[in-house]
């Protein structure tokens, strides 16, 4: 059996015209202005979306995750994304968003915060340029 783990925390930073998004959520799927979140993981375990913002946004937990952007860049253009040590071309789609896969590690086994349980955060910082 598994607990229920409800908690979400929205922090918005920067200008109006560059806002920065932090959001923290147990739920695989989340959506907050206008990014959107996907996590595949084993287990049920806290994931956040650190000072997300046009020029790119750092991700933590476990497991492979899409980060969606909300529609900020030209559609069908060519854009870069950095990750330590790599880089990639990826293009945005007919609405001006770019879907981001990261890999952030195979996954937790145990549901985070259950009695035995050993969860390992992992964190990866991506530049979109």
């Amino acid at each position: 059996m598994t607990a229920p783990m409800n908690a979400a925390t929205i922090t918005v930073s920067g200008s109006e015209s560059t806002p920065r998004v932090t959001f923290t959520a147990a739920e695989p799927t989340y959506s907050v202005y206008g990014w959107s979140v996907k996590v595949k993981r084993p287990a049920m375990e806290f994931s956040r979306l650190i000072k997300a913002g046009r020029r790119g946004f750092t991700v933590s937990g476990s497991g492979r995750v899409t980060v969606t952007t909300p529609p900020r860049y030209r559609a069908h253009a060519a854009y870069g994304i950095r990750t330590v040590g790599t880089r990639r071309l990826i293009r945005a789609d007919g609405r001006g968003r770019l879907h981001i896969a990261v890999r952030l590690s195979p996954g937790n086994r145990a549901q985070q915060y259950t009695p035995g349980a050993t969860t390992h955060v992992f964190v990866a910082r991506v530049r979109i340029d």
